[in-house]
This record gives structure tokens, C-alpha cells and sequence, in this order.
């Protein structure tokens, strides 16, 4: 099982990293509607990839839901499952925000028979990011949970359970700043990294400690 979790981190990284740094970043000019939608169009495999990759994040975040549940739930039931719960939320947020990226892909696959697409785009764009932020408030809430179970444990030490409490203070933080703070460009990048650095660093410390460091315990069912 912690093996499972640790691959599925990973794969998690690996997506996560592809669609959103290397396709959907590099595509987007903000403050441009028209260079995005042609860049869209003429990066279209690109875009079909990140797409991919994005299942592949949902489908990898439910079986780690899943995973994580098994490994808490003997010594940690009910925060276990309520640990769970969050992150399921999550990915069905993100599930749910993959069905304007569909609109996406219906654009720019046939751009000259779209009045009006560049608009569209740029709305189901919105539509995407605006689902998904929604659904890393349940993500914060999930590391903030996931940090207390792992503290519990007494296995993995202080520094990663900490630094996905900051993830996760941070990700309910910097939604809230996207929605109710309209300057919120002036600090994006400030922000991003508050976020960022603590959740990749938290979290791939915890993926290696599932690949390689994670002690089986029959005794109390639990693993890490």
C-alpha cells in the first residue's frame, strides 16, 4: 500500500508538472485572448496531452484517497476517513473542472467554424481555473488533516508534517486571494511560492518516505 501511494505521487508530479508548467503556462499571454486561443490552436497535440495528463492526475488522486484511507484507518478512523473525504471532493472538483477543458478542445479543433471562439475560450479557460481553485480549498483542508494523521503516527517526524500544514493554510489562503482580492497579480507570484515550495517539498518528501522509508506494522495497521 505504501508503495501504491508513493507511485501515485509521483505520477501525480509528473501530470500535474506537464499540464500545468509545461502546456497550460507556457500557452497562456495574460491580458491576451487572441494570442492564447492561436497559441491553443497551433500547440492542439500539446493540449490533447495536457488534457491526458489531467485525467491521469484525477484517476492517480482517487486511488491515492483511497490508499491513504487504508493506511490511517486502523489506528485513525474517523479522521482518517474524513481525511479521505476531503481529498475525494478534490478530485471530483477537478473532474468537474476537466469538462471546460473539453470546450477547449472542441474549440481549437475546428477554429474557423467558431464565431466568436476566442471568447469562449477564454471563458471555459476562466471556467477551468476557477473550478479547480475551488476544489484546492478541500485540498488544503485534506493536507492540513492528512499533517495531523501523520504527526499521530510519530513516524515521519515534524518536518513534513509541517510543511503540509503550510500547503495546506497556503492553498485555502492564496483561492481566497484569487477570488476576493483584486490586485491579486501584483502578489501572484509571492503567493504561488508560499504555496508551491511547502506542498512540493512536503509532498515529495512524503512520496519518498512511501517508496522507500515506510515500515510495515501489523500490529496496528498502520505503515508510514
Amino acid at each position: 500500500m505504501a508503495l501504491l501511494g508513493g507511485m501515485g505521487y509521483l505520477v501525480i508530479f509528473v501530470t500535474g508538472i506537464f499540464a500545468n508548467f509545461f502546456v497550460l503556462e507556457e500557452l497562456k499571454v495574460v491580458g491576451d485572448e487572441k494570442m492564447t486561443f492561436l497559441n491553443f490552436v497551433n500547440n492542439q497535440s500539446l493540449v490533447v496531452m495536457a488534457f491526458i495528463a489531467l485525467i491521469g492526475m484525477v484517476v492517480f488522486d482517487v486511488i491515492l484517497t483511497w490508499v491513504l484511507f487504508v493506511l490511517f484507518k486502523k489506528q485513525e478512523p474517523k479522521l482518517s476517513k474524513i481525511t479521505a473525504w476531503f481529498r475525494f471532493i478534490n478530485a471530483l472538483a477537478f473532474g468537474v473542472a476537466l469538462l471546460h477543458f473539453t470546450t477547449i478542445l472542441n474549440l481549437i479543433s475546428n477554429p474557423v467554424s467558431k464565431s466568436g471562439a476566442t471568447r469562449e475560450m477564454t471563458l471555459a479557460l476562466e471556467g477551468f481555473n476557477d473550478v479547480w481553485l475551488i476544489g484546492l480549498v478541500f485540498f488544503g483542508i485534506h493536507l492540513i488533516l492528512l499533517s495531523v494523521l501523520l504527526c499521530k503516527s510519530g513516524r515521519v517526524g515534524k518536518i513534513i508534517p509541517a510543511l503540509l500544514m503550510i500547503a495546506g493554510i497556503g492553498y485555502i489562503v492564496d483561492t481566497a486571494l484569487q477570488f476576493g482580492y483584486s490586485d491579486y497579480t501584483s502578489i501572484a507570484d509571492i503567493s504561488a511560492l508560499v504555496v508551491v515550495l511547502p506542498g512540493i517539498i512536503g509532498e515529495l518528501s512524503l512520496t519518498f518516505w512511501l517508496l522507500f522509508k515506510a515500515e510495515k506494522n501489523k500490529k496496528d495497521g498502520l505503515i508510514i
